[in-house]
Formats: C-alpha cells, structure tokens, sequence
C-alpha cells in the first residue's frame, strides 16, 4: 500500500530547481594581480597573505588602583597599570574579499615593566587602505604594588599575566586610532585592570621602526669587531 502525501512532488520538485539557483558562498577567486605575499596589507584581490608591523603607544584612561605612600611620606591612590608602547609583529591572511584573519607577536614596556603577549588579530577592510582592526591574547606584564609594610614608601612591580585585548580604526599603512583593555592577575589570583586610549603607526612607520635600531646595532657591532672608531 503506497502512502500519498498530497503536494510533496511538487514541493520536492521546486526546493530541486531553488536549490539550483542558490548562490555559491563568496570565495576569494585568484586573480593575475595578486601576490601570494605583501610587505604592506592589502585586500584579497592583490595579497593573500601580508605582514603586520605597528608601533604603538597608550596613555592610561581608567584602571584600579593601590595606596602608594611617597617620600615625603604622604599617600596617594595610584594606577596598577600606567600608559604604555611597544611593536607588534605578525602576518595575517585573507580569507574573503573583505576579511583577513592573523596572529602577531607583541612586545613593549611601561613604568612597571615588560609587556609580552601573543593574539589572534582580525582585520575588517574598508577601501583597499582602510581597516578595522581586532585582536585579543595572552598577556605577561607587570603591575605597580604598595610594599608589604604600608610605612615603606615607594612601590613594587609584581609580575601579572591575563587577557588583552584592542579595537583600532586607520590607514592601515600609516596611523590609526586604537582603545585597549587589560585584566590581569597575580599569582595569588588578585586582578588588576585598564582601559587605555592610544595611537598605533602602520605597517610603513613600522617597518622602519623596526629596522632602523636593528641595522643601527648591526653597523654598531661590526664597528665594535672591526675595532672601528666614532
């Protein structure tokens, strides 16, 4: 006995032809322009992958805060984690027309200490120059602490890991805006946080940020070797 649902020929014949028309997701075709690597970012249709090079800087917006008693011997209410700078180095890919998604190493100092981290970074591009930027990791850092005697003046700088994570809109090659958040805690689970507003330089800017003290050291060295004078 032959059990008939009424319409479903017909629907399963339409869902057939629909299902023919679908547009296929967006991919990224190759096309004769486009270069498997790029010194500078680019969108889909002229890079595959390209690198990231920033310098940047933040000054300290809000963070919590300690009792750090001065010289003089009067107290004030300081920031755990102060403004701020360091270079950020990784490569990113893009993955459609419009996406590009990466990793970068971190690293830069503050009034406390180190700063290191390694994150995962996504790119929105905007025009073939413009982007927005986001990035989030693990960080080491370190944060500013009253001494164990409260008459002790002066503070400490106690080691901190966490989470770090920044928004930034710019020229991709040359500068943009950026805000950034901590939270971090020490070994004895203690959280620390901070909220910094920031400037970062592009992949240009970067670059020769970036070699210009290596090649520096470099001709230094062989002056050094080579018995060389200044």
């Amino acid at each position: 006995m032959r059990i008939r649902i009424p319409f479903l020929h017909a629907f399963a014949v339409a869902l057939a032809c629909g299902a023919m028309h679908v547009p296929a997701p967006a991919q990224i075709e190759p096309a004769e322009s486009q270069r498997t690597f790029c010194w500078v970012g680019r969108p889909a249709e002229s890079c595959r992958t390209f690198l990231v090079a920033e310098l940047s800087g933040y000054v300290a917006v809000a963070s919590t805060r300690y009792t750090r008693r001065g010289f003089d011997g009067r107290t004030t209410r300081s920031m755990h984690l102060t403004g701020h700078g360091g270079w950020e180095v990784g490569a990113m890919r893009n993955i459609t027309p419009d996406d590009a998604v990466g990793a970068t190493l971190m690293a830069g100092a503050d009034a406390n200490g180190e700063r290191v981290a390694v994150k995962a970074r996504y790119r929105r591009w905007v025009g073939d120059n413009g982007a927005m930027d986001a990035g989030a990791g693990l960080m080491f850092a370190r944060r500013a602490e009253s001494h164990a005697d409260p008459a002790q003046p002066g503070n400490l700088q106690v080691p901190v890991a966490g989470l770090t994570g920044d928004l930034a809109l710019g020229l991709t090659d040359w500068a943009g805006v950026s805000v950034r958040g901590d939270l971090l805690f020490d070994r004895d689970g203690n959280p620390a946080s901070g909220v910094y507003a920031g400037l970062k330089l592009g992949t240009r800017p970067g670059i020769v940020a970036t070699l210009v003290p290596l090649v520096a050291a470099a001709v230094i060295g062989v002056a050094v070797v080579g018995g060389g004078d200044f």
